[in-house]
């Protein structure tokens, strides 16, 4: 694909061992960037977007467990991956398709001009990061902070009489909650059930926790309405809705539905803690 001076493309890396299967050299699938004069080759991510089309990637296998271990595993063989790319194979060919345009929407987030002084030596982490569930950076980043402070506010109550009922509480969270699960469920089901023992550890928590679980509660409770805005899964496309679309598309649909239930300073206060969250995930800098 060739989009404003960049040729974006699909190739087997030959470079490594093949794995031999009914007479076929299946190789990683790879791409090919070039910007300008500028070049790099990155490892395809299909594999990752392939696990939610379970069904679909049957139906094209037809029940065949090695080779679809081998396309879970993202391994193409030459004859494979032309008639995915001659007969359209969904959901394999959508995909493909979905990897080149969010990767030239990347880099036209990156470098919308083109600059001479760019580069693309950090851009196969940066595809990685930038089609992260955001959903999931939001809630894997407070549940982090919630729990240092948890614990912090546990370390501070020991043996102190006037605290004995905060102690308790904070001991419960971080000894009995299962944190494997989303911090989402929890504050959800907890704020049903023990309201007031969530109000008191609330009142003890940081205003920028406290402003960041607010964000993301008013985020979760538009999750419907971005998932039909954009309506990835039934088209074969990249599922997740990702740090890019937070940048390009996200940020702006929430700002506007914000703003009808808050209020443009409430809206701007939500929007600040989840662009932050965003950028502490880009530079590295997670609780």
């Amino acid at each position: 694909m060739v989009h404003n001076s960049v040729l974006i493309e699909h190739f087997l890396n030959k470079d490594v061992n093949a794995i031999s299967y009914q007479s076929q050299n299946y190789y990683p699938l790879y791409i090919n960037i070039k910007v300008n004069d500028k070049n790099t080759k990155i490892k395809s991510r299909i594999d990752d977007h392939l696990k939610i089309y379970k069904s679909a990637l049957d139906k094209y296998t037809k029940g065949n467990k090695k080779f679809q271990e081998l396309i879970n595993t993202g391994y193409f063989s030459e004859k494979n991956l032309e008639r995915i790319k001659n007969t359209h194979i969904f959901p394999v060919y959508q995909l493909l398709n979905d990897e080149i345009y969010v990767i030239s929407k990347l880099i036209d987030f990156k470098i919308p001009n083109k600059k001479r002084d760019f580069n693309l030596q950090n851009l196969d982490r940066e595809y990685e990061i930038f089609t992260l569930e955001i959903s999931d950076v939001f809630d894997n980043y407070i549940k982090n902070q919630y729990i240092e402070e948890v614990n912090s506010i546990f370390l501070q109550s020991i043996d102190k009489e006037k605290e004995k009922s905060i102690f308790k509480i904070a001991n419960y969270m971080i000894h009995f909650i299962n944190w494997d699960n989303s911090f989402y469920n929890f504050y959800d089901s907890t704020f049903d059930v023990f309201p007031s023992a969530l109000k008191k550890i609330e009142n003890r928590i940081s205003p920028e926790l406290r402003s960041n679980i607010k964000a993301y509660m008013a985020y979760y409770n538009n999750i419907n309405l971005l998932k039909r805005h954009f309506d990835k899964r039934e088209l074969g496309k990249i599922s997740t809705l990702s740090l890019l679309d937070w940048q390009t598309d996200i940020k702006e649909i929430l700002r506007k539905q914000f703003t009808k239930f808050f209020g443009r300073r409430k809206t701007t206060e939500y929007i600040n803690c989840l662009n932050r969250i965003i950028n502490n995930t880009i530079t590295g800098n997670n609780k």
